[in-house]
């Protein structure tokens, strides 16, 4: 074990997981390639999971941009015109993702940057209705829910004055 993050191993240092399993893999079967096909298995997850985020983000797009709320609102909520899905935002969800992704190739710690913001910024985007829009509470105002007291209101905006 004291080998995983040598750099004359078959790995070259760079991985102690996989570096692990073909050394687990090596001694059983006599042979360390299944631990390659192993390896894959955590990366068709990522795959999946970068799908559903990228559609979910796409949903969101659409859901705000179609009750006027985002920045760019006429582009983003138009639907195709065959499948009747948000392509537009789905797009630009693309390639605000591609844009993360880049400097991820170059720099190991943007990589865990970007994954330790992704988390605080998703907690934070739950009270992002409470930002105020010209001396308002914007999404009470944008909802329409001020005429139904500010028990409502406040419950609307996940956030009270």
């Amino acid at each position: 074990m004291d080998s995983l993050l040598t750099t004359h191993n078959a790995t070259g240092g760079h991985s102690a997981i996989i570096q692990l399993f073909w050394e687990v893999f090596k001694g059983r079967y006599g042979s360390g390639y299944g631990a390659i096909g192993l390896a894959y298995v955590p990366l068709v997850a990522m795959f999946f999971c970068a799908y559903s985020s990228l559609c979910a983000n796409a949903r969101m797009l659409y859901a705000f941009s179609r009750d006027g709320a985002m920045p760019g609102a006429r582009i983003w909520k138009r639907l195709g015109a065959r499948s009747k899905l948000p392509v537009n935002a789905a797009w630009l969800m693309a390639l605000l993702a591609l844009l993360l992704v880049v400097p991820c190739i170059f720099n190991d710690l943007f990589f865990a940057t970007v994954s330790a913001g992704s988390v605080v910024a998703l907690s934070l985007s739950y009270g992002g209705c409470g930002i105020r829009h010209s001396h308002m509470w914007w999404c009470v105002a944008r909802f329409g829910v001020t005429g139904q007291g500010a028990v409502p209101a406040c419950a609307s905006t996940c956030a009270c004055p």
